[in-house]
């Protein structure tokens, strides 16, 4: 099973801002698509902000009239690559800084903002209109998982959160943990051996097991330090295509540096999902 350090290096993407258009409010001969509610229930509307958003859609595709080509999506696949985003805001502000941010979890992937004073300026209000904006991501493959959302803000004033489902590629096999343990040593030739929960502060810690992983599905180490996430210790197994069938796989941890003494914990996680926690102990150096 191929491994790799980290998950974002793996992520470059794009946004990018296609334009905007005004759109009739509902009841004013605005289709149905159009009007159709988010693919998630966005943050509570901070009274603060003078940008209101009435709603959000993803699509695969819109078309020339701004409606989603196949209608609105709810879920995407692993590998599908682009995401696309029509925003509606109420009315029609003259001012303001709309900011599509696109996460994974808190990271960032992509971001851009909006000046509604280039879209909507030297426009008179018209109590019978609202604000369309659309802009789409790009990016070499789709995680796995409840993690992917689009953040609008206005500022630093959060809008609304609007989360992006993502399933396994159309056919793949499912993927399944099977078991894992730590181990003080292992050979590409024998495999794991000696099972231990304590180890030395220059130690390396090995976690080996056995899983299934099918087209696109990712399978992550995480090792807390003293209750602290180490980003650098962050690896990574991704499935194949055709994958699915059980096989082994080893991960290795060592800090730059050593361990500190203290109480740690690797974590294992299946396709946004915890599938197992191993705590170990590193001792003071006698």
């Amino acid at each position: 099973m191929g491994l790799t350090r980290t998950r974002l290096a793996l992520l470059p993407a794009t946004v990018v801002l296609t334009g905007c258009c005004l759109f009739p409010s509902p009841g004013d001969g605005d289709s149905e698509e159009s009007t159709a509610t988010a693919t998630a229930d966005p943050a509570p509307q901070p009274a603060a902000s003078s940008i209101n958003i009435k709603s959000v859609i993803f699509a695969r595709e819109l078309d020339d009239e701004w409606q989603p080509v196949g209608g609105p999506v709810t879920e995407f696949r692993a590998d599908e690559h682009t995401v696309w985003a029509r925003v509606l805001i109420d009315g029609r502000p003259r001012s303001g800084t709309l900011t599509m941010r696109w996460l994974w979890r808190d990271d960032e992937i992509a971001t851009t903002d909006i000046d509604l004073s280039d879209i909507n300026g030297g426009l008179l209000f018209s109590a019978g209109q609202d604000t369309a904006i659309r802009g789409f991501m790009t990016t070499p493959r789709l995680y796995i998982g409840e993690g992917n959302r689009l953040v609008l803000l206005n500022g630093e004033t959060e809008l609304g959160s609007y989360g992006i489902r993502v399933v396994p590629p159309e056919g793949a096999r499912p993927s399944r943990f099977v078991s894992g343990a730590l181990y003080a040593n292992y050979s590409p030739t024998e495999g794991p051996s000696n099972p231990t929960s304590t180890f030395g502060p220059n130690d390396t810690v090995h976690v080996a097991g056995t899983c299934a992983l099918g087209h696109l599905s990712w399978f992550d180490l995480t090792i807390e330090i003293n209750g602290e996430q180490n980003d650098a210790l962050t690896q990574e197994g991704l499935g194949p295509e055709g994958g699915g069938d059980e096989g082994t796989y080893a991960f290795q941890a060592l800090p730059e540096g050593g361990w500190p003494p203290g109480q740690h914990r690797a974590r294992l996680v299946l396709d946004d999902t915890e599938v197992a926690a191993y705590d170990f102990t590193v001792a003071e150096p006698e």
